[in-house]
């Protein structure tokens, strides 16, 4: 996965980012729920866990993203 400098981005870049990361988790979500809950083929252990840690991942640069809109801005 790419890293992402998210403290370089001005305020519109960030606030339009965390959009569009919002809408990923939703969808990645939603896929999850309905994929482990309403199938009947075999998940392997090893795809719940990529699944988990991309889901992870979104949330982490969401939380990311808040803390550098919570800071003043000069």
């Amino acid at each position: 996965m790419i890293r992402v400098d998210f403290s370089q981005m001005t305020r519109q870049e960030l606030e339009a980012t965390r959009g569009s990361l919002e809408s990923d988790l939703a969808d990645y979500e939603e896929m999850a729920s309905f994929h482990f809950a309403n199938t009947s083929a075999h998940i392997s252990a090893h795809e719940v866990t990529r699944e988990r840690n991309r889901r992870q991942r979104l949330k982490d640069a969401i939380a990311e993203i808040d803390g550098l809109l919570m800071e003043p801005t000069p």
